[in-house]
């Protein structure tokens, strides 16, 4: 009965932490449509990152890595959509990027950027068409 019980606490834990992992999932995603305007094609892996305090202030950053179909999709959808260029990043949105407000993107040769900011609120996303991976950044001040 004891091994009974403790399959049935391990089963309800496992199935626990997968519905977390995907509410996760899903908030990095909606998050990452709502700020760039852009939906993402399904992904392979998602890693996220907070560390927003009590007030909100602080850093999200959310990683995403696609398939080589997707992460096609992804590249053509970024191509078109007004609210993303082609690398490298202009001068100014480089030194906002990596220098005043160091957001946990990486520097990418190949892909595209997306950057958004207000008075508190800065964003950036990095598309890397090299490795199929896309970068967000959303920092409060």
């Amino acid at each position: 009965m004891k091994t009974a019980v403790k399959i049935g606490v391990c089963a309800l834990l496992c199935a626990a932490v997968a519905t977390l992992a995907a509410c996760v999932k899903a908030r990095a995603e909606n998050q990452f449509y709502s700020v760039t305007g852009v939906k993402l094609p399904k992904c392979e892996t998602v890693k996220t990152t907070d560390t927003t305090g009590w007030f909100g202030d602080g850093e999200v950053t959310y990683t995403f890595t696609f398939n080589q179909a997707n992460g096609k999709a992804l590249e053509d959808a970024l191509k078109s959509a007004k609210s993303w260029a082609a690398l490298p990043m202009t001068a100014e949105f480089e030194q906002q990027t990596y220098v005043y407000y160091h957001a946990s993107v990486p520097r990418v040769e190949s892909g595209y950027y997306y950057y958004g900011g207000g008075e508190y609120t800065f964003s950036v996303a990095v598309y890397d068409a090299k490795t199929r991976t896309a970068y967000f950044s959303g920092i409060n001040i």
